[in-house]
């Protein structure tokens, strides 16, 4: 029994981590939409209104690829939404309908 919970820890375990790059939440290129990168309700139905953005965009998902192609400084943006927190998202994406 215990060389059979043995196992079974071990493949568990070994399908954690991965050494894929994260790709990032894509929609696009947001700064050549109508209202540039502020979200607007009919882009955001879901999210509109809400203030705790993280709840369905993971910190770990945003800002990993630059899909406007103006050479945005990545870096530099996910150190701001890590530090900042919430707060940093209002300043590039407006408020979200949130009053």
């Amino acid at each position: 029994m215990k060389i059979f919970m043995f196992i079974a820890l071990f493949v568990m375990l070994a399908g954690c981590g991965s050494q894929e790059t994260i790709q990032g939440e894509d929609y696009g290129d947001l700064a050549g939409t109508d209202a540039g990168l502020l979200l607007t309700q009919a882009e955001h139905t879901t999210g509109w209104g809400k203030s705790t953005c993280f709840d369905c965009h993971n910190l770990d998902n945003i800002h990993q690829n630059d899909r406007t192609g103006t050479g945005l400084n990545l870096a530099a943006i996910r150190h701001m939404t890590e530090t900042e927190g919430l707060s940093s998202c209002a300043s590039c994406h407006g408020t979200n309908g949130v009053e």
